[in-house]
């Protein structure tokens, strides 16, 4: 049996674009698991008759919570004609049909004893033995080709403009008969041009039959291109430009990548619907408009510009989002409005327009060198640092996510309202937090100029701890009859101007939490545990703050007030 290489992570699918075309996700909660793919599996290219390759899963993906080889596999194939995944233990293999050739997706799904799961995938590409191929020339005197692929589906291949080229068919009985191929069993593996220009065009026009969708394998060439149009069908293969592409029209992309060559002209991209793709362009991009660009496993992808006028994506947006601002104008990132997720790492050194998103999968990691505002239809799950927000409004939940605000010595955040509560997330800023409005607290911190604190220290203990000088101006939790509004969380800063916790729960296992500041102008709540409002004003001594819980015969049990 031969392994698989253990090759960097290139691209992954679990689902078709042609089975999933339109289909905007929900904005839900999602959360990390305690599973994760360290070592993803690269996509794979075997020769017609190489036999069944398999490979331990076991060294793609690991328990990180029990440290234990303790998962379970599955594994589905969207071509299992061609490639049928059985697994036994950890160890996949992959049942290859000796007498085809083509495309298979292989989705691969891990899961630890206790549920959680993590998920991978990729695409194997079977390459036609020399009996099953047909090399079919395309340029000057024939530059137009039409092949019949499988499930009665049908493209057809033209080239405009300067150059030739070489389009590499697989199939049974394949002959060329005047500008299409005849043939059973027909896949288009691939499509080699040179000598193309600036004033040359390549468009693929697809016949889509009861949802099947034409595959069209890798493109390339050594020249630059006008533009390339993939209509009706599916770049299955991978994309590679030597020179600039200044219009890209596709359709369907699927787990694999797209790498364009350089020009300083703004490019423009449309794409209906693209899954775990990649894409790399050392060019501006004018305008990137797209229905769908999904990551649907737990690997994620990129797309890398110089930077991007202008984006609009109807539903998600999930690759991560890598601009090196070469020639950026004032603003590196330009957004109209992405109605689903983002994901993926974002890194954008200079400015970018506001954010108007759906939803921030778990994978969002975003660095951005200013942003005004943040606004966000569902939940936040990710991660975003940035210096300075005007305000941020999130209509769901921050679930396990982080928010760094890194400015000092000024006003980092003037208001952050979040509809669902915090769970388990971080807001931490160097310099003054303004207004905050949130459902609950639970498991949640929001610190502003806390310096890094010692392991196991969940509150500052003294003004050493302080990194500066900075304020929270007010919290206000806002719990609703079936949440504890404030529970197991912790502020802290100089100064805290308001905190009310609507409703707490002293007693928390005896695990620690609560504030700690120089100063605190009001702190309230109504503590569920001993069923007594909890009222302090003007908290600055330490003295007559423990006199005054004395006086009021009060149990604070594991929630802690701390003047520093």
């Amino acid at each position: 049996m031969k392994l698989f290489s253990r090759l960097p992570r290139q691209f992954d699918f679990p689902k078709s674009p042609r089975r999933a075309a339109w289909a905007i996700e929900r904005l839900e909660p999602r959360r990390l698991l305690s599973v994760v793919v360290p070592q993803p599996i690269g996509n794979q290219t075997f020769a017609q008759g190489s036999g069944s390759p398999a490979a331990d899963l076991n060294n793609f993906f690991e328990d990180n919570f029990t440290l234990q080889q303790d998962l379970t596999f599955t594994a589905t194939s969207d071509n299992t004609a061609l490639v049928n995944p059985t697994i036994s233990g950890s160890v996949l293999t992959l049942n290859v049909a000796p007498a085809g050739s083509g495309y298979a997706h292989i989705h691969v799904v891990a899961a630890d004893p206790f549920g959680n799961q993590a998920s991978d995938s990729f695409r194997v590409k079977i390459t036609a033995a020399a009996n099953r191929s047909l090399d079919v020339p395309i340029g000057p005197g024939h530059d137009t080709f039409a092949f019949s692929g499988p499930n009665h589906t049908a493209a057809s291949i033209t080239l405009l403009g300067p150059g030739s080229g070489t389009i590499h068919i697989g199939g049974d009985g394949l002959l060329l008969a005047g500008d299409r191929t005849e043939g059973s069993n027909q896949e288009l593996e691939s499509i080699s041009l040179t000598g193309t220009t600036a004033s040359s065009t390549l468009l693929i026009t697809g016949q889509i039959h009861h949802g099947h969708i034409p595959m069209i394998g890798d493109i390339s060439s050594d020249g630059p291109l006008a533009s390339i149009h993939i209509k009706g069908a599916e770049l299955a293969g991978d994309l590679n430009i030597t020179g600039a592409v200044h219009g890209v029209n596709i359709d369907f992309a699927a787990s694999g990548s797209i790498n364009l060559g350089a020009t300083t002209t703004p490019m423009m991209i449309h794409a209906t619907s693209f899954a775990d793709e990649n894409f790399a362009a050392a060019a501006p991009v004018k305008f990137l408009s797209v229905t769908q660009w999904v990551n649907s496993d737990s690997i994620s992808e990129t797309f890398a510009a110089s930077y991007v006028h202008r984006l609009i994506a109807r539903g998600s947006f999930e690759p991560g989002l890598q601009l090196s601002g070469t020639g950026a104008p004032a603003r590196m990132l330009g957004i109209d409005q992405i109605g689903g997720f983002v994901g993926g790492a974002w890194k954008i050194p200079g400015a970018s327009a506001p954010l108007h998103i759906g939803g921030a999968a778990p994978d969002f990691n975003a660095n951005i060198g200013s942003v005004q505002s943040v606004t966000v239809a569902g939940v936040f799950d990710g991660a975003l640092t940035t210096p300075s927000l005007h305000f941020i409004t999130i209509g769901g939940a921050m679930n396990f996510a982080t928010l760094n605000l890194t400015a000092p010595g000024t006003t980092d955040l003037d208001r952050l309202t979040v509809r669902g509560g915090l769970l388990g997330s971080s807001i931490t800023s160097t310099g003054n937090l303004g207004r905050i409005i949130t459902l609950d607290m639970n498991e949640s911190r929001i610190f502003a100029g806390i310096g890094p604190l010692s392991s196991g220290q969940s509150l500052p203990t003294g003004t050493a701890d302080l990194s500066g000088s900075a304020r929270i101006g007010s919290i206000l939790v806002r719990p609703n009859r079936k949440v504890v509004g404030f529970l197991g969380s912790d502020v802290a800063a100089t100064s805290i101007g308001v905190l009310d916790m609507g409703t707490t729960r002293t007693a928390n296992s005896g695990v620690p939490f609560g504030v700690a500041a120089v100063q605190i102008g009001h702190l309230s709540g109504h503590d569920q545990t001993q069923h007594r409002f909890l009222t302090f004003n003007n908290i600055q001594d330490p003295a007559t703050l423990a006199a005054l819980i004395a006086a009021e015969g009060l149990k604070l049990g594991d929630f802690v007030i701390r003047v520093l």
